[in-house]
């Protein structure tokens, strides 16, 4: 969709892949999937819900097929420890020792209509959401964000739609505050999209100049060539030419 074939979704969210479409259908064994498997990835994509709604942001397309650091070792593998995977040990951990204080606590036994009431002591101290940042911005500070589309331990909507927010509290907090989204690139770093950039170079120069970063560029830890990552809520598209060189796209 983005005029290259490169492993890379630029703009997860402009897809519109529907899992059902894996479904072996009567008699069929191979290249599909059962329906309870496909119900799974479903719920990967779509995020938790209860009888009111969604609880949280399930996850964007990508990294389905990445072994380490991707889906095989936060969701659907990469078992160690006792446990099937990383987002599970995570997850079980808070539940059992913050929420429930009950070391033998097990999903099955959550009521998802209750779990709203049930962590908001424990979301009263761990929680970053509010999007008032009047004082802060008062001080001279200056948000710069970043989040890998493809990351499989921290949804990717989470961030879009905190600066969302902050925008829409607030329309001049677009000086203050920055999200770049990161295509292809997964939890922290890694994947097969450019996860390298100096952010702290970055904040020097709108610190010292006054004018916030709109277009930076973003190269590979373990090749050369580098792309334009764009503040959010643009997007960079490609023009052609060399699909590695931060000239051939554009923010729109």
């Amino acid at each position: 969709m983005d005029g290259l074939t490169d492993g890379i979704l630029h703009n997860p969210n402009a897809c519109d892949f529907d899992p059902t479409e894996l479904t072996c259908a009567q008699g069929q064994e191979d290249g599909c999937l059962g329906e309870e498997k496909v119900a799974a990835i479903k719920m990967v994509y779509d995020g938790p819900t209860n009888d009111e709604g969604s609880l949280f942001f399930g996850f964007p397309f990508g990294a389905e097929d990445i072994e380490q650091n991707g889906w095989g070792s936060w969701l659907t593998g990469g078992a160690a420890q006792g446990v099937p995977n990383a987002a599970y040990a995570f997850g079980t951990g808070i539940m059992r020792n913050f929420v429930h204080h009950d070391p033998s606590w097990t999903h099955d036994t959550t009521d998802w209509n209750a779990y709203p009431d049930r962590i908001r002591p424990i979301a009263s101290v761990l929680d970053a959401r509010s999007t008032d940042l009047s004082e802060f911005r008062a001080q001279g500070g200056k948000l710069l964000m970043y989040h890998g589309w493809a990351d499989v331990a921290l949804t990717a909507h989470m961030s879009t739609d905190y600066i969302e927010k902050v925008y829409s509290a607030d329309t001049t907090a677009r000086d203050d505050a920055k999200l770049f989204m990161m295509p292809g690139v997964l939890h922290c770093a890694g994947g097969p999209g450019p996860s390298v950039v100096n952010w702290l170079a970055a904040l020097e120069s709108w610190h010292a100049t006054g004018d916030a970063p709109d277009e930076l560029a973003a190269s590979y830890p373990d090749k050369a060539g580098a792309r334009k990552i764009c503040a959010w809520p643009r997007q960079a598209v490609y023009d052609g030419g060399d699909s590695e060189s931060p000239e051939s796209f554009t923010c729109r």
